[in-house]
């Protein structure tokens, strides 16, 4: 097993899609894969991999009162994504201020 926290960290963005590929070599030889990324490359890269791969993504459930685990096979499946919701902002600002 090979627990990663954040792989993105301190990591030129270039090397993202290496990270990618050594993290699914590693999973297609039998390695179980746990990681925990804020990063929107790295999602997305594994998101679009062949092979399994498993989001979750907890966040707290005003209503209910504590907190709820989403699981989805892609990461266009997580319906509470601060990742891509963030990103998805930011875009948006970036054409308000080009335009």
């Amino acid at each position: 097993m090979l627990f990663w926290d954040e792989p993105e960290t301190n990591l030129n963005p270039k090397m993202i899609t290496k990270i990618a590929q050594v993290l699914r070599a590693l999973a297609n030889a039998g390695v179980q894969v746990v990681l925990t990324t804020h990063d929107y490359l790295l999602s997305r890269k594994l998101s679009r991999q062949e092979g399994q791969t498993c989001f979750f993504s907890f966040h707290l459930d005003q209503k209910l009162g504590h907190v709820v685990v989403e699981r989805g096979d892609v990461l266009a499946d997580i319906e509470h994504n601060p990742i891509v919701s963030e990103y998805g902002r930011v875009y948006e600002d970036e054409l308000e201020e080009d335009a």
